[in-house]
């Protein structure tokens, strides 16, 4: 009996394909890189160290009182508050007059715009010598103030409240949002600025 030649045997068997493995680890490998990047991503937010969200801006009142001074020709008045108050601005307006104003952030955190106009006989003075609609006067330290109380009013912006004070040079108003006794807190640091007290 002669053999097969080799042409003539058989083939072997395919053997049945192995399982890839690389195939079979790609979605578990995908699914635990995506969960350490969120867990690395999240340590991030946690951790790094970020600035504050920027304040309102900080005006030195004290200081630009000088330059103020200087622009208009003669001292301003400048209130010693405490370190609680803090001002959002501090400026020289010189039309129609000159005038100094400073934007007060009180320690509840009310607003009350400072000014001081030196207009002696002019049409903004003679103005708020003879206001209209005043609610009646509240003196403080010595002064004599003016007081408006416009909080019953629809669309009053930032004037809930004002006074008004008069020197023969200048006169003062305080307007803004603050409650009552923080005006009056102010007004007596006026009346110290001012030499009355």
């Amino acid at each position: 009996m002669t053999e097969p030649s080799p042409a003539q045997q058989p083939e072997p068997e395919a053997a049945a394909p192995a399982p890839n493995r690389r195939r079979l680890q790609t979605a578990p490998a995908l699914i635990g890189a995506i969960l350490a990047t969120l867990a690395i991503v999240a340590f991030l937010v946690l951790v790094v160290v970020r600035p504050d969200q920027a304040g309102p801006a900080r005006a030195d009142w004290r200081s630009a009182a000088e330059d103020a001074s200087k622009a208009i020709g003669t001292d301003v008045l400048v209130p010693e508050l405490p370190d609680t108050w803090t001002a959002n601005f501090a400026r020289v307006r010189t039309d129609p007059v000159p005038e100094w104003e400073v934007g007060y952030v009180t320690p509840r955190e009310e607003y009350i715009e400072y000014s001081q106009v030196f207009d002696p006989g002019g049409p903004v003075f003679a103005a708020v010598m003879y206001p209209e609609g005043a609610s009646g006067e509240v003196e403080i330290d010595g002064i004599t103030w003016l007081w408006f109380d416009n909080s019953s009013f629809d669309d009053i912006g930032n004037d809930e409240y004002s006074m008004y004070a008069i020197w023969p040079e200048y006169f003062v108003s305080l307007s803004g949002t603050a409650e009552v006794e923080e005006f009056h807190e102010l007004a007596a640091a006026v009346a110290a600025a001012a030499g009355v007290r």
